[in-house]
C-alpha cells in the first residue's frame, strides 16, 4: 500500500508543479497542496490494486528456490466447484485470517482436519512464497 500512496503523491505533485503559473504565495501553495490531497484520495484507490497486482506478478519472477513449510489443515470446505483448506504454517504470525489451500479433488479427499502436511513453495523475488504443492 505505501509505494501507491508514493506513487500517487509524485503523480499529483508532478502535473501540479510543472504549471508556469506557479508563483510561490501563500494561498497559491495552500490550494495546491488542498489539490494534492484531494488527487491522492481520488486517485490512491484507482491505482492501489493496479500496483498490488504488478507486485505479485513481479513476486513470481523467481531463482527456482523453494522452501518446505509444515501446514496444520483447520478445516476443510468443499464446494461444487473448489475445496479449500483451511490451516495454518506453524512459527508464523497471523494478523488476519488464517492461511486457504486450494485443493484438488484427489488431495481433498486424502487430508482430514488437525492433520499436519508438508507443502513445497517456490520463494518470490520479494521473499513471498507461491505455488504449493503438497509433498504428503
Amino acid at each position: 500500500m505505501p509505494i501507491s500512496i508514493i506513487l500517487s503523491i509524485a503523480i499529483t505533485f508532478r502535473g501540479i508543479f510543472e504549471q508556469t503559473k506557479y508563483e510561490g504565495k501563500i494561498w497559491n501553495k495552500i490550494s495546491h497542496l488542498l489539490y494534492i490531497v484531494l488527487m491522492c484520495i481520488i486517485i490512491y484507490p484507482l491505482i492501489s490494486d493496479f500496483v498490488l497486482a504488478i507486485g505479485l506478478k513481479v513476486n513470481r519472477i523467481s531463482s527456482n528456490e523453494s522452501i518446505n513449510e509444515n501446514f496444520t489443515v483447520t478445516y476443510k470446505n468443499s464446494s461444487d466447484t473448489q475445496n479449500f483448506a483451511y490451516g495454518i504454517i506453524p512459527n508464523r504470525k497471523y494478523d488476519g485470517p488464517i492461511d486457504k489451500l486450494y485443493l484438488n479433488k484427489k488431495e481433498f479427499e486424502l487430508i482430514y482436519d488437525k492433520q499436519e502436511i508438508k507443502i513445497e513453495m517456490q520463494n518470490g523475488l520479494f521473499g513471498i512464497p507461491f505455488n504449493p504443492i503438497i509433498k504428503e
